[in-house]
């Protein structure tokens, strides 16, 4: 037995590396930290502690629980052994588990996971992060990884959709250098399956730096799946360069169309900006929540959209715009009320409405081709009705400047050659592609 209140230095057997201890129950995390340096070590302590976990559930009755379980003698209880049938059923569950809901490795270290544990499984012993991260989760992946080219090669035809995704805090002390650090490439498959159904699956989705060339990247995840050669067309955003031959986003050309309108109108970013504002100080003010529960629809904005400053996606601003159109006369009630919300005149609110009236066929044209269902067979009967909706129809009479530089986004030089690429790939019988 070590004295309690003894200092003890503690060195280790394969580098000489020493930590004093201030006694015998003074933390160890510190040590277990250093043993990752030796593996072998390292796996020597986790397969003791396995075992005395083991042991000492099977000695330790819970209380309360007087029922003993009997075990045949066709050898039942080796199926809880480290390489028993049920504790590897229960391994892949957990890893399982973890990858589909996107919980943390750590959550098997929590004192709850580990008790519901012993509910339901007593005689399992759970497995620590360190195991799950370095021998399941490699596991699952190559399993997934092996299942997805066996799909890959059954396809004769995939088509590429691919965009990047930057990381932007949207925080006053954080700068545009430090926000870019963090930039995600997406690239998933899409194609018909022996079943002659849509399918889809997601490649990669890598961390890259600015000055990557993707086109490099995308070669290699292609050769990585063996698909370099059923490549049929590559679709990508608006605002990235692959270096290589493939077909800008029409959802993107549409944003940045809208965008292009936005500019036609005087007082537009100030109005955006107290109607942040005010959903901003609803979402913080739980009582006039609970008074005027009709507006609790604005609780849905994300808080992404409201920063100040931050440009807001021209659909997360038809959301914000409608939700206030539709709860017109709660917002004015509560304006006049509370000195400190926004109030917003008549002049507004007709601002308002227009603009909610001309983003609504968009905003579902965008949302349909966003459908995994949707193919490009859909994309210019769509682009014709909104010209149709916002320049032809005898309704179109709010800011005409507006409409106008919608239609000529849409009729931008890229689209158009998209259309032509488009015709040509028809007259294929190109597979859908998800837009």
């Amino acid at each position: 037995m070590l004295p309690k209140n003894k200092l003890i230095l503690a060195t280790c057997k394969s580098c000489e590396y020493k930590k004093t201890l201030k006694n015998a129950q003074a933390s160890k995390s510190s040590l277990r930290h250093h043993l990752n340096k030796h593996p072998e070590e390292m796996a020597q302590l986790l397969e003791f502690e396995e075992t005395e976990n083991k042991n000492k559930i099977l000695r330790t009755p819970r209380k309360g629980f007087r029922k003993s379980i009997k075990i045949n003698s066709s050898g039942g209880g080796t199926q809880w052994d480290r390489t028993g049938s049920m504790t590897k059923r229960i391994d892949e569950a957990i890893i399982q588990m973890i990858c589909t809901d996107i919980f943390p490795l750590s959550i098997t270290d929590g004192p709850g996971f580990r008790n519901f544990l012993k509910v339901v499984a007593p005689k399992y012993v759970p497995k620590s992060r360190w195991t799950l991260s370095r021998s399941h989760l490699p596991s699952l992946y190559e399993k997934i990884r092996s299942r997805i080219i066996n799909q890959l090669e059954e396809a004769k035809y995939i088509s590429i959709t691919t965009d990047t995704w930057d990381g932007d805090c949207n925080t006053n002390n954080t700068t545009k250098k430090e926000t870019s650090d963090h930039t995600l490439l997406s690239v998933t498959a899409h194609f018909i399956n022996k079943h002659m159904e849509p399918s889809f699956c997601v490649l990669a989705a890598r961390s890259i730096k600015h000055d990557i060339n993707i086109h490099l990247l995308l070669q290699q995840i292609f050769n990585e799946f063996k698909i370099e050669d059923k490549i049929h067309a590559i679709l990508r955003g608006g605002a990235m360069d692959t270096g290589s031959h493939s077909i800008w986003c029409q959802a993107h050309i549409l944003t940045l169309a809208v965008s292009d309108g936005f500019k036609q109108i005087d007082g537009f970013t100030e109005l955006i900006n107290r109607v942040k504002d005010f959903i901003r100080r609803i979402k913080k003010q739980q009582s006039l929540l609970r008074d005027f529960p009709q507006i609790n629809s604005f609780l849905e904005i994300s808080e992404r959209d409201l920063f100040k400053g931050n440009e807001v996606r021209w659909n997360s601003c038809y959301e914000m715009l409608n939700l206030l159109v539709s709860n017109m006369n709660s917002v004015n009630i509560l304006a006049m009320d509370n000195e400190k919300l926004p109030f917003f005149s008549l002049v507004d609110w007709t601002m308002m409405e227009h603009l909610t009236k001309i983003l609504r066929p968009i905003y579902n044209a965008i949302s349909f081709l966003q459908k995994r269902t949707s193919s490009v067979g859909y994309i210019i009967p769509l682009m014709k009705a909104i010209e149709l909706d916002l320049i032809i129809q005898p309704v179109a009479l709010e800011f005409p400047r507006v409409r106008a530089a919608i239609v000529n986004g849409i009729k931008f030089e890229k689209h158009m050659q998209y259309k032509d690429y488009l015709i040509f790939e028809i007259r294929k019988q190109c597979p859908p592609i998800i837009v």
